[in-house]
């Protein structure tokens, strides 16, 4: 990719990622506008591989017939040239985690070694290795059930903004699963972006709308 080539698809990228915030998931109401565009801002400045993730996820959107490889995990850190160059500490990090996370299963009321590790490690360079694990496996409902499943389990402020742009994005996944996990991440961080969160979304499903509503209705009461 020459530069002018990179110049145009960065800034392109940056805006569609907005448009896919605020036209997508989100109602008009301004608040939540503003919510969604300063969060969006924040990640593009301070993620500079973010815009790699974003076009990942645009091409898997934007085509009809991707087929959906729940069995596997896919590792594509390095398929791109354009992505930050890693140092060995990190590729090893990333193979631990993705051992863990293959090797791991939800079960309620239940920490795995996944969960643990995500709940004892995280921090920003942990984030942004999950976060790429995240979308190179978009189509794969059971990574992401994972993910979601052990961010949910940290405080709200230590996965910021990382965790809630993945539950985010979940909450317009082709599966039932993804988006109750999303949601259930949102009810967990017991915030009252939580609250914003959850309110600016319509979901189809009408039990899925009515579970929503009434985690909104409890949020309401524990946090504001």
């Amino acid at each position: 990719m020459n530069k002018e080539h990179a110049k145009y698809y960065n800034y392109n990228i940056n805006n569609l990622y907005s448009n896919i915030l605020i036209k997508c998931y989100y109602k008009t109401d301004k608040t939540y506008k503003d919510y969604y565009e300063k969060i969006s801002k924040y990640i593009i400045k301070n993620n500079n591989e973010y815009n790699n993730y974003m076009k990942k996820i645009y091409s898997i959107y934007s085509s009809q017939n991707s087929e959906n490889n729940n069995l596997l995990i896919k590792n594509e850190s390095n398929s791109d040239d354009t992505l930050m160059q890693e140092n060995e500490s990190d590729v090893e990090l990333e193979e631990k985690i993705l051992v863990l996370l293959s090797n791991s299963s939800i079960e309620w009321g239940i920490l795995s070694d996944f969960d643990k590790f995500i709940i004892d490690n995280i921090d920003e360079r942990v984030l942004n290795i999950i976060q790429r694990i995240f979308y190179d496996n978009i189509n794969n409902e059971i990574i992401l059930e994972k993910i979601l499943n052990a961010l949910e389990e940290v405080e709200y402020e230590k996965v910021k903004p990382y965790g809630q742009m993945m539950a985010i994005v979940g909450f317009s996944h082709k599966s039932s699963v993804v988006k109750q996990k999303a949601v259930e991440a949102f009810e967990s961080w017991k915030s009252e972006d939580s609250i914003k969160a959850l309110e600016s979304v319509n979901f189809s499903e009408p039990w899925m709308q009515k579970y929503v509503n009434k985690i909104i209705n409890n949020l309401k009461k524990e946090v504001i």
